[in-house]
């Protein structure tokens, strides 16, 4: 018997998106289009999936079978797969998480102190100040 490469099984699991016409526009898209309790709802079920396929998939695996090891590969792929996929997820709920629209008034006294203050995760505050307001027209500048 020959033990299991990690290195091709990396390759494989790597090429999945690609191999299924995935591309970075096609995947925005659709998920830009659903509301983000749908996409929480989505990402809880995928980690589900994700943990029991790598479970089932490494018992299988080791069965004598060749047609039952195939599946047992297929599931453990099919979980690494899902698992970049949720961590995809993960970070466009971040992206929805933070994303704020500022009101007019908020975004007149931003300006007015030329600096904006974050509240970090962690419990800290770091002000960053901005660059000065540039306005392009058409016009040439006067020598």
């Amino acid at each position: 018997m020959q033990p299991i490469n990690r290195r091709r099984m990396l390759i494989v699991a790597a090429t999945i998106p690609a191999a299924a016409g995935c591309d970075r526009e096609t995947v925005d898209g659709k998920i830009a289009e659903l509301d983000t309790e749908t996409l929480q709802q989505g990402t809880v079920a995928l980690r589900g999936f994700a943990i029991v396929a790598y479970v089932i998939g490494a018992r299988v695996v080791m069965l004598p079978t060749p047609g039952v090891r195939v599946l047992g590969v297929a599931l453990i792929v099919t979980s690494v797969a899902t698992k970049l996929a949720v961590e995809y997820l993960d970070v466009e709920l971040k992206k929805r998480y933070i994303a704020e629209e500022l009101e007019e008034t908020e975004a007149r006294q931003l300006e007015a102190d030329l600096a904006v203050t974050f509240q970090l995760e962690n419990g800290d505050k770091e002000q960053v100040p901005l660059g000065p307001n540039r306005y392009e027209t058409d016009e040439p500048k006067a020598a």
